[in-house]
C-alpha cells in the first residue's frame, strides 16, 4: 500500500512540475506613444495625444497558443483636445486594463467608443466593460467623468 501511495505521489509531483514547462510564455510588448483622433464619442472630434508613455502589454496564451488574456499597464499622461475649439485637458491615465472577452479597467483609465452609446469618460476606480456590441460599461465601482462635457464649447 505504501508503494502505491509513494508511486501516486511521485507521479503527481512529476505531472505538476511538468505542467508549467508545457505552458506558452507570455509575450511582453513595450508600448510606444500614440496620437489619433477620436470621432463619434462626442458631438465634436477629440485629438488624443500621449505625452508620456512608460508602459507595456503582457499577453498570455493558453496551451494551444490561443489568446487567453492581456494586461496593459504603466505610466500614461495624455492630452485630449477639442478639434473645433482648441480646448484641451491633460490626464493621468496610469491605470491597468485586463482584457479577456470583455475587459476590466482598474485605477485611472480613459474609456471611449461611438457605440452602443457615445462615450468618452475618465474612469477612476474599477470598471467592467462589455465588448459584445461596442464598448458598454457594465459595472463601475468608482467614478466616471464625462470628458465630452469638460471639452465642450
Amino acid at each position: 500500500m505504501r508503494r502505491i501511495i509513494a508511486l501516486l505521489v511521485a507521479t503527481l509531483a512529476l505531472l505538476i512540475s511538468a505542467a508549467p514547462a508545457s505552458a506558452i510564455a507570455p509575450e511582453r510588448t513595450r508600448l510606444e506613444p500614440a496620437e489619433f483622433t477620436i470621432s463619434g464619442s462626442c458631438s465634436f472630434d477629440v485629438h488624443y495625444e500621449e505625452l508620456r508613455v512608460s508602459g507595456h502589454a503582457l499577453t498570455f496564451f493558453n496551451r494551444n497558443g490561443d489568446f487567453a488574456k492581456a494586461v496593459i499597464s504603466g505610466n500614461f499622461i495624455v492630452r485630449l483636445t477639442n478639434v473645433e475649439t482648441g480646448e484641451s485637458l491633460r490626464l493621468n491615465i496610469s491605470g491597468q486594463f485586463f482584457i479577456r472577452e470583455g475587459f476590466a479597467a482598474h485605477g485611472r483609465n480613459l474609456l471611449f467608443a461611438p457605440i452602443p452609446e457615445p462615450l468618452l469618460a475618465l474612469s477612476v476606480g474599477n470598471s467592467d466593460v462589455d465588448l459584445s456590441e461596442g464598448l458598454a460599461v457594465s459595472r463601475t465601482r468608482g467614478r466616471l467623468t464625462d470628458v465630452c462635457a469638460i471639452l465642450a464649447p
